[in-house]
Parts: C-alpha cells; sequence; structure tokens
C-alpha cells in the first residue's frame, strides 16, 4: 500500500548577514571594507539567525536585492531514521520489524513550503506464528503549505495519508464532537483569515497499533466552509458523502452558528447534524465572571446518525452544568449531567445521574492538598450506583525533588453484587548529584466482592543519567503481583535498559534492551537500535517577521490525574493534535509527537476528542496555550484522565 502525506510545518528562518559596525565611510573606505570581508573565511554561519533581522541590528550596508538573491534557494532540511526491533519468546517465535523514515522540506520563493514525511516497513516472523512470515508496507504523505495565491488568500495542499480535519467551530464542543479519521487521498485548505474553506476525498483507512495503515474501499467526499462575520458571530458548515460498512452511501451535513458577546465573557454555539436517516442537535454556552466560569448545554441525537459513513452516538439526549471558581491559594469544580439513551431492544431506556464536586487547595509555596467526590446512578432494566472519592497530598522540595500521596475508594452496586474497591499509590522524583534523575511510584489495590478478595501490588522504578554533551542513559523496572492470580493477573516483571549517544552534530544512535517475565514462567525478549541523521541547510527565505521553533512532547494516561507522568503510567499512541486548528499529527507508539517547525508567539494546541480512546478524555490539568521562542524547543506532557476521576 502507497499513501502520501505532508506536514504543515512553517519553516521561518533568516540567514546571517555579516555587519561591518561602521557608520560612516568613504566610497573608497566602502570598497576596501567590502573586499575585505570578501577574503575573510567565516568559521561560523548560523543559518537560523539573520544579524539584520535582530531587535537591535543597524541598518545593514547590504542592499535588499543582493539579500533577496542569496535566499532565493530556501531553508531546507532532512531527518533519516533507521529504527529495528527484534523480540523473541520462550516458544522460539522470533519477529523482526525495520523501519526506515524520511522527513524532508523545502521553503520555495513562489509554490510556499513542501515536506514529506515518509515510512517504509518490513516485518519478519518464523512459521510457527499466526501472522504472515514477511510483510512490507510504504506509507508517505506530501504537504504543500503557505501558498500564496494574492494579497489575502492562502493555500495548503495534503496528499497519500491524511488526517480527517474539521475546523474548532464545527467539531469542538464542551459534550458532543464529530470525529476525526484517516483516509487515503488529498485535501486542499484556502483561507483569507475570515474565511476557510477545505475540500477532502480520498478512501478510508484504519490506523494499526504498529502505527502502519489499513486501506478499505469505502470512498469519501467533503466539503467545509466557515466565516467570521465580524467579531461578534462565526458560521460553519461541513458535508461528507461517504461509503459506510453496509457498501450504502451516506450523506450527512452539519452546520453551526458561535455568538460571543462584546466583552467575550460569554461564548455560545448551536450546532445540528442531519443526514438521510435522522437529525441531531446541541447547544453549548459558556460564562466566564471575575473568578468563575460556567459551562452549560444540552443535546438531543436521533436514531441512525453517522458521520463520515461511520456510526455516532445515537438515540440519546441529556443536558450538563458545571462550574469552576479559582483563587491564588484553591480551586473548585461542580459539574451536573443528565443523559438518557433509548435502547431498540426490549430491555428498556437507560437514563443516568452523575454528580462531581473537587477541590484543590495550596497550603504553602511547597505543599498542596485536595479531594475529589463522584456519583453516578443508572436507572433502567438492571440499576446501578457507583460513588468514587479521593483525597492527595503533594509536597517539592526547592532540591528539585517532589513526591504525592494518594488515596481512592470507590463503591460498585448492582443487582446482583457490590464491589468495594480501595487503592493507594504514592510517588516519588528525585534529583541526583552527578546528573542522575530518579523517580519510585509504588501501587496498592484492594477489589472486594461477594466472590473474593482480591490485592493487587505493583511498583516502578525509573533511572537517568545526562552527560553534558546530551547523551543519557538509564533503566527502568516494573514489577507487578496479583493474589489470587489468574490467567490475566499474577506476577509479572518488565526490565528495560536504553542510551542514547551523539555520534557527531549531524547523527545520534539510540538502543534498549527490554526482558519480560509473567505468572507462567515464560520469558520474552526484545532488542531496539535506531540511528537518526538530522541536517539542514540553504538560505532561509524569511525576514524580520518571520522566526521559528518547534514543538515537541508526549500524551499519556494520567492515571492518578496529577498532570505529571509517573513510572507505571503508559503512553497513548495514536492520539490526533491539531496545531492553530490546521495543522494536525499522531502521536507515535511512544506517545510522541512533534511539530517540528513553528512561528515564534502564541499557539493553540488541540486534541481531537475523536482519537482519544474510552474510557479516557484531555485533563483538565493541561493548558491548550503554546508559546514558541527563536530557535526554542517547547516541551510538553499531555495528560489523559478518565471519565469518572472528573
Amino acid at each position: 500500500m502507497l499513501g502520501l502525506q505532508i506536514s504543515a510545518a512553517t519553516l521561518y528562518t533568516t540567514n546571517a548577514v555579516a555587519e561591518t559596525g561602521i557608520t560612516a565611510l568613504t566610497l573608497e573606505q566602502l570598497a576596501q571594507q567590502q573586499a575585505t570581508l570578501t577574503q575573510r573565511t567565516n568559521a561560523y554561519v548560523d543559518n537560523l539567525i539573520d544579524a539584520t533581522t535582530a531587535e537591535d541590528a543597524a541598518p545593514s550596508l547590504t542592499a535588499d536585492t543582493t539579500l533577496a538573491e542569496e535566499s532565493a534557494s530556501g531553508y531546507r532540511t532532512l531527518n533519516i531514521g533507521i529504527d529495528t526491533r527484534h523480540t523473541r519468546t520462550d516458544a522460539g517465535n522470533t519477529q523482526t520489524r525495520q523501519a526506515l523514515n524520511l522527513d524532508a522540506s523545502r521553503q520555495t520563493r513562489d509554490y510556499g513550503t513542501f515536506t514529506l514525511d515518509a515510512k517504509v516497513t518490513q516485518q519478519h516472523t518464523n512459521a510457527s506464528m499466526e501472522t504472515s512470515p514477511k510483510t512490507q508496507e510504504i506509507t508517505a504523505t506530501l504537504y504543500q503549505n503557505d501558498l500564496l495565491l494574492n494579497d489575502k488568500w492562502q493555500m495548503d495542499n495534503t496528499i497519500g495519508v491524511v488526517r480527517s480535519a474539521q475546523n474548532s467551530l464545527i467539531s469542538q464542543s464542551n459534550n458532543v464532537s464529530l470525529p476525526s479519521r484517516t483516509y487515503i487521498g488529498g485535501s486542499s485548505r484556502l483561507s483569507d483569515g475570515k474565511t476557510e474553506v477545505r475540500l477532502m476525498q480520498g478512501k478510508k483507512g484504519e490506523m494499526l497499533d504498529n502505527g502502519d495503515i489499513a486501506t478499505t474501499e469505502q470512498a469519501v467526499t467533503g466539503l467545509s466552509v466557515t466565516h467570521r462575520l465580524n467579531e461578534q458571530w462565526a458560521l460553519g458548515a461541513q458535508g461528507w458523502q461517504a461509503q459506510g460498512e453496509d457498501t450504502q452511501q451516506h450523506q450527512e451535513a452539519t452546520l453551526a452558528v458561535q455568538h460571543t458577546n462584546a466583552s467575550g465573557s460569554q461564548q455560545t454555539k448551536a450546532q445540528i447534524l442531519t443526514n438521510e436517516a435522522g437529525s441531531g442537535a446541541w447547544v453549548d454556552t459558556e460564562y466566564q465572571q471575575e473568578r468563575f466560569r460556567h459551562q452549560a448545554g444540552a443535546y438531543a441525537l436521533g436514531d441512525g446518525l453517522t458521520w463520515m459513513g461511520d456510526d455516532v452516538a445515537d438515540n440519546t439526549q441529556g443536558a450538563y452544568w458545571r462550574m469552576g471558581y479559582t483563587h491564588p491559594r484553591y480551586n473548585t469544580h461542580s459539574s451536573i449531567e443528565w443523559q438518557q439513551r433509548q435502547a431498540d431492544t426490549a430491555s428498556g431506556d437507560t437514563q443516568e445521574l452523575r454528580l462531581n464536586q473537587s477541590l484543590n487547595y495550596q497550603y504553602d509555596r511547597t505543599t498542596r492538598t485536595g479531594g475529589q467526590l463522584s456519583h453516578t446512578q443508572t436507572q433502567a432494566a438492571d440499576a446501578r450506583q457507583q460513588t468514587q472519592g479521593s483525597v492527595f497530598v503533594s509536597r517539592s522540595w526547592s532540591s528539585g525533588q517532589d513526591s504525592r500521596l494518594q488515596l481512592r475508594v470507590s463503591h460498585d452496586q448492582e443487582p446482583n453484587a457490590t464491589t468495594q474497591t480501595r487503592e493507594l499509590d504514592y510517588s516519588h522524583h528525585w534529583l541526583l548529584p552527578a546528573a542522575n534523575e530518579l523517580s519510585w511510584q509504588i501501587n496498592a489495590r484492594n477489589e472486594q466482592d461477594e466472590a473474593e478478595d482480591r490485592n493487587i501490588y505493583q511498583t516502578g522504578l525509573d533511572w537517568q543519567h545526562h552527560l553534558s554533551n546530551g547523551d543519557n542513559v538509564g533503566a527502568n523496572l516494573t514489577l507487578s503481583k496479583a493474589s489470587p492470580s489468574d490467567d490475566n493477573l499474577g506476577t509479572h516483571q518488565n526490565y528495560r535498559a536504553f542510551a542514547r549517544k551523539q555520534l557527531n552534530r549531524k547523527i545520534n544512535l539510540e538502543a534498549s534492551i527490554e526482558q519480560t517475565h509473567d505468572t507462567e514462567g515464560s520469558h520474552d525478549q526484545g532488542v531496539s537500535v535506531a540511528l537518526n541523521y538530522q541536517d539542514s541547510w540553504g538560505k532561509p527565505l524569511g525576514r524580520r517577521d518571520v522566526r521559528s521553533g518547534s514543538i515537541r512532547g508526549v500524551v499519556f494516561f494520567d492515571e492518578n490525574n496529577d498532570g505529571r507522568q509517573q513510572p507505571l503510567e503508559k503512553k497513548a499512541a495514536n492520539i490526533e493534535l491539531v496545531l492553530d486548528g490546521r495543522t494536525p499529527v499522531t502521536t507515535d507508539q511512544n506517545g510522541e509527537f512533534v511539530f517540528p517547525q513553528v512561528a515564534t508567539g502564541a499557539h493553540e494546541l488541540a486534541v481531537a476528542f475523536g482519537s482519544i480512546p474510552l474510557p479516557w478524555e484531555l485533563s483538565t490539568n493541561f493548558n491548550t496555550k503554546v508559546t514558541v521562542g527563536l530557535r526554542d524547543t517547547s516541551t510538553l506532557a499531555i495528560p489523559l484522565a478518565k471519565v469518572t476521576d472528573q
């Protein structure tokens, strides 16, 4: 399978121009000075900083036409990665996976910025495994960004493996969101700052766990238009013609209108969704008054609703209210939500009421405490009640240490069973001498019902050593034990050691070895080696107003909802993030993502709700505002919290 995809990276940098520092010269002296500078050999040329763009730079003696000729080639980057992973089990099963990753970009004067993102994977397995002995796949995506059509309109094009992207006015809501999905084809986006038009066409694809793309024969075609009438009003519409799994053609459309008051303190949005089978609607409003923030809304989704040919939640009605109060020393959040789902069978309708209350208090500069309480009551053929509560205390030290202790309890009552759960979680992080870093986490959980009393213990240790040249080595260990044990829960041990070496300015080497032991005594082993090459050259096209940096980070499942990744907390793969509503990326198998070159300044980073697996959602601990500095990398850790924990 061959596909093409291109990243909307903005390559804004400027070229260094020698500065004489002379303010007054005769024509003869100027000629001599320029001749002397021409004969000199520059020991270092910085391709990212232009002395003429510095805030305190003196007027340049070089004519603009000369600089334009020098920078006509544009800035270019090339990143190549070779990754090999080999695993082996006790049964003699082996698997080798090799991947070649290519990321290349180039600025042009007349056609914008081109970026090619390609991947070639090859997998070998022995005959005893159920998968095919040998598989190979090639995927690629080509992006063309910042193509200026005239003084007002700009175009971005993508061809290859494309992630459907709706404008935030259409896709984002406090309680209902339209999912995005992967397709093989192309898309174009035109914008003039007030109006945005998107065209999309291709065939549906499925993102596999290993990052490969599985294609289908289900065609999709979409058109989206959004327009800001003025500072208060905005309109948006989008339509799809898509083929569903039933091979039938589905046509669906949505219309959204948003109003913001003159002061910006209140925003209201209404949206409808319709197709040939039914329709749905929802409305959201948000109001900010000093330290208070209120959210409220209602929704009603009819039967048979689809989006891009896939079913969405239907036969559902609900309403919600949320309130938050923020103080320099504490903050509190309250919410009430009601939902009713109409059943197609004789089991009857289901009604659910959820209540939630949380409080966080900053005791002093080093100590923070808080807790939350939630209750869910479900009325159906089999009624159910669930109550959860948690308290925590965290502390940080000036030496860089920090620790957190949390206790969680829950009571789940069903007609024929009652389950009680108690869980204690403790983590500690040290910054040790000689550039060492150590993290430790321990978790104890007790589950009790009429049938049995089960205890589950887990602990994790993570160590890293940072060298002055950017190299680092480390190791982590996780242990878990369940009593009594079964096929799914028992004793598990996982060991991993890793190292990263910067061979030279352009090449680095990463390697890791991993071993796993389980209850049945089996031993799985894995070795991974990655070689990466990074280079850049050329004359950037940007001037004073064109600057660039980068954004990279990781998305993880925040089990204890503290906003910090712990050794036992897993990373989230295949999560889609969108920068400024127009540049999407997807996390890799390690939950990591990168926007390689981004214009400096403030940006908005959003997470596509449709790509987050249940029962998770974006944590309230995540700040969507990102500021990028010149030649700086903004590093983010984005937590996903369980829905029941909010």
